[in-house]
């Protein structure tokens, strides 16, 4: 029993102190100034970032534009004429012109380009605008569609007009024309004269739901008047010209400068009734190297308060120089030519080209040209580049791409030859539309 009692002391005194040292010992710690180095992961590979793209430029091309005789491309060049992309297309395309986002340019220069042809020749036309917005949309032809019912002929009348004054030697008016909402009518005429006085018979075309017609006529004493009449059955119309034409409520008086040639034309329009080129009540149109008898000066315009909204357009070329104003909406309080404006150019090469100029002008085209050959030899051609820059801007034209020029090696750019410059002047605008302009050429 002792032997076992002094065992278990043993055992239990040296556990004690085993104990009693493993309390008493020192921690191991790192040597001063050296930490313990934990190894770094390893770095995640970075998973490129998908390019978002946008589009920037947009060209829709409608169904009544023509491409089946021509080879059409749109070229996109940055601000520094540097190429960003070019591409064809054809009638009813639809390009979207992408870029990563970001990378869109804010502005850019469009130039669309043309190859036409026949068997006798070939056509190289080059419209570029420069300063083109992020997000602008190019539309090449219409997809109008007129709701405009198109009218029957269902017969004839004859409007006879007595004592019309007529210059010396002439058997009738100066100018006249019959017209109804649908624009000028044609038909025949006849006149006689007796000493100053002309019988004019006018064979008029009657239309299914046309009542209503106006006749003006600018007789031989400068007077430009009106006849306003309602002829639902067609019945042929006898009136005398002193007691039916009636002066306009407006005139305006044009002076002209001496000029080469000039065409005007002013059409009412009721309300409701959709504009166009050649709708309207006809109160006055001239040609001038066809209606060479025309001497008024001034050149009168007369305005109806029976219309509200007018289509007025009149061009005018001079000896090196033209000048046009054209207004969609009310009637214009006035036309003034100016003078021919002094302009100096600096460079005329198309990609730098550089003025200055004594006017304002909003923007700014120019125009360069070369032609060859001859209809006859079945070899003429014709290379067309017209460039728009706005006020200010600078244009940096870029070159034509490689593929281009090599598909159509009779283009010939390098020939150029500047031959004018168009400006669009500012103008008060209508409720429609208004623009003039003036085209100086290079002499």
């Amino acid at each position: 029993m002792v032997k076992y009692f002094v065992r278990y002391v043993c055992v239990y005194g040296l556990l004690l102190v085993l104990s009693n040292c493993a309390k008493n010992e020192i921690p191991m710690t790192s040597p001063v100034g050296e930490e313990t180095q934990i190894p770094s992961p390893e770095p995640t590979p970075e998973v490129p970032k998908a390019p978002i793209y946008e589009v920037y430029f947009t060209v829709n091309t409608f169904p009544n534009y023509n491409s089946d005789l021509s080879d059409d491309w749109i070229i996109i060049h940055d601000e520094q004429g540097k190429l960003l992309e070019y591409r064809p297309f054809e009638s009813g395309d639809q390009l979207l012109f992408e870029r990563d986002s970001d990378s869109l340019p804010e502005f850019f220069t469009v130039s669309r380009l043309q190859y036409s042809f026949n068997e006798t020749s070939k056509y190289f036309e080059i419209n570029t605008s420069c300063k083109t917005a992020q997000k602008s949309e190019l539309n090449l032809g219409s997809n109008y569609v007129s709701n405009i019912e198109p009218l029957t002929k269902t017969g004839d009348f004859d409007i006879t007009i007595n004592n019309i004054p007529v210059p010396p030697g002439k058997a009738s008016p100066i100018k006249d024309i019959v017209s109804t909402k649908i624009g000028r009518l044609g038909g025949v005429s006849s006149g006689s004269a007796i000493n100053g006085l002309s019988k004019l018979i006018k064979t008029t075309a009657k239309y299914e739901k046309v009542e209503d017609y106006i006749v003006t006529i600018l007789d031989g004493n400068d007077n430009l008047r009106y006849y306003n009449f309602q002829n639902a059955l067609s019945q042929d119309i006898t009136v005398d010209y002193s007691n039916a034409f009636q002066n306009f409520d407006t005139y305006l008086n044009v002076y002209l400068p001496t000029y080469s040639s000039y065409n005007m034309n002013i059409a009412g329009f009721e309300d409701g009734q959709v504009f166009d080129q050649n709708g309207g009540y006809w109160l006055h149109n001239i040609i001038s190297v066809i209606d060479d008898e025309i001497k008024t000066a001034p050149l009168i315009i007369g305005y109806l308060d029976k219309f509200k909204r007018y289509r007025t357009q009149f061009n005018i070329s001079m000896a090196d120089y033209n000048y046009y104003i054209s207004q969609y909406g009310d009637p214009l309080l006035e036309i003034v030519i100016p003078e021919k404006p002094n302009m100096t150019i600096t460079d005329q090469s198309i990609e730098n080209f550089r003025f200055q100029i004594d006017i304002d002008f909003l923007s700014a085209g120019q125009r360069w040209e070369y032609k060859e050959g001859a209809f006859e030899t079945n070899d003429y051609s014709q290379t067309r580049w017209s460039i728009e820059v706005p006020y200010g801007y600078e244009q940096y034209i870029g070159e034509i791409p490689d593929e281009i020029l090599e598909k159509y090696p009779t283009i010939n750019i390098n020939k150029l030859q500047f031959k004018q410059t168009s400006l669009n002047l500012p103008m008060a605008q209508s409720e429609y539309f208004s623009s003039q302009g003036i085209t100086i050429y290079n002499q």
